[in-house]
């Protein structure tokens, strides 16, 4: 009859767990990186931020180059001023996709919002060279031109801005302080007015100040 010393049963249990390791590796059911994605998006629309930071991380801990949970990670750190995380996650997005509007658009605001309207104006051309038709990439380039006093480059953006959607409040009120800064009381004017009839309540506080008592 055989006799196994206590060394020898120790290494049949090692060799034992190691091929059931083995075995339930094989068998591992892959995580889909897609509930992640989802569940991140649910908070990000809640505007739940680090919620959504989490989730957006798990999912590309599962997929590496998930754009959409690069992009909407980046996004997330844009909300909550963590802007040098922003661009460098924009940046990823764009190591992925050299043409992706999304993270160009967003290198754009997180420029805008640290004051830097020279570089904001460059990411905004930039989506503009991808989608001409851009809505908000035009109105924010022209915001940032209207910021640094090119008032008739700005009238040009938020009249191509307003041609692509002419229901929208905000884009006839700020073409309307541009007009106001360059003396165009007429031009001004109608567009607040055009405001107000969209439900601006900033408009109608223009027209009081600037329309109706004539200065």
């Amino acid at each position: 009859m055989p006799h196994y010393s206590m060394h020898n049963t120790k290494s049949i249990y090692t060799i034992a767990t190691l091929i059931l390791l083995i075995l339930a590796s094989c068998f591992q059911v892959q995580k889909n990186p897609e509930i992640e994605f989802n569940n991140g998006m649910d908070s990000f629309k809640k505007g739940l931020y680090p919620e959504a930071i989490s989730l957006f991380r798990q999912c590309i801990a599962i997929d590496a180059e998930h754009i959409g949970a690069h992009t909407y990670l980046a996004y997330s750190y844009y909300n909550t001023d963590r802007y040098a995380d922003a661009l460098m996650t924009f940046d990823k997005v764009l190591t992925i996709d050299p043409e992706n509007v999304a993270a160009l658009f967003g290198r754009g605001r997180v420029r805008h919002s640290l004051g830097d309207r020279i570089g904001a104006i460059t990411e905004y051309s930039r989506v503009l060279k991808y989608n001409s038709k851009h809505q908000q990439a035009l109105r924010y380039r022209g915001l940032a031109k209207y910021q640094m006093g090119d008032f008739y480059g700005a009238t040009e953006d938020y009249g191509n801005a307003i041609d692509f959607n002419k229901d929208k409040a905000v884009l006839y009120h700020e073409i309307g302080l541009v007009y106001q800064a360059l003396g165009d009381t007429v031009n001004a004017c109608a567009n607040f007015l055009k405001a107000i009839n969209l439900g601006s309540e900033e408009s109608q506080s223009q027209i009081t100040k600037f329309c109706l008592s004539g200065t």
